[in-house]
């Protein structure tokens, strides 16, 4: 099995809009609007400002997987919980032994 860093990260929060104003409007990054959500412009690597309920505010690495089943099997399997599994295409988010909670991603 084989699980690749993704360059796409989530800021997951309760409160998406405060969180645009303050990266956006209060720190000037700039902010890029798509149909899914806004997302930061941080060079090589794309935050997107996601809703969320796993905390008050989470940040979430993602990795790419070419089977996300099997992804899923495996992780279990090895120590890692999952918060929310959506399928192929949306978010699958899991906490793994340590705590560090991530989305594990396979494109559709």
């Amino acid at each position: 099995m084989e699980f690749r860093f993704s360059r796409n990260t989530a800021l997951q929060t309760k409160d998406p809009n405060a969180a645009r104003h303050f990266y956006g409007d209060v720190l000037g990054m700039g902010i890029k609007e798509y149909p899914e959500g806004p997302q930061i412009q941080a060079g090589a690597i794309d935050i997107f400002i996601d809703h969320g309920e796993i905390g008050d505010t989470s940040l979430l690495l993602e990795l790419n997987v070419d089977d996300l089943n099997a992804a899923r099997v495996h992780l279990e399997q090895n120590g890692c919980s999952v918060l929310r599994w959506e399928g192929i295409g949306r978010a699958c988010i899991v906490k793994d032994p340590f705590g560090l909670v991530f989305n594990v991603w396979q494109d559709p």
